[in-house]
């Protein structure tokens, strides 16, 4: 016997961490460590913690990147990552 669960729908605005997990593709541990290092926004309502989908989006377009541009203009200048060597 198989069942389908709908995670979220269109009218729904929040997702618990398991449903953001699910929407951005990670487990629920990366998920907590991506939250855990305050990279996406989250509401407390009551107990629980509760993730925008527009925030998730937001967040996921961020972790876009282009391979041909990256590598050919890095602007370092204002950069909190420290490069190995400088």
């Amino acid at each position: 016997m198989s069942a389908t669960v709908e995670l979220w729908s269109e009218d729904q605005e929040f997702l618990n961490c398991k449903q953001a997990a699910n929407f951005l593709g990670v487990s629920e541990t990366s998920f907590y460590r991506i939250r855990m290092a305050q990279a996406i926004p989250f509401y407390k309502i009551g107990k629980q913690l509760k993730f925008k989908i527009v925030d998730l989006i937001n967040y996921r377009e961020g972790q876009r990147t282009s391979i041909g541009k990256a590598t050919q203009s890095v602007d370092t200048s204002n950069s909190k990552i420290r490069l190995l060597g400088r």
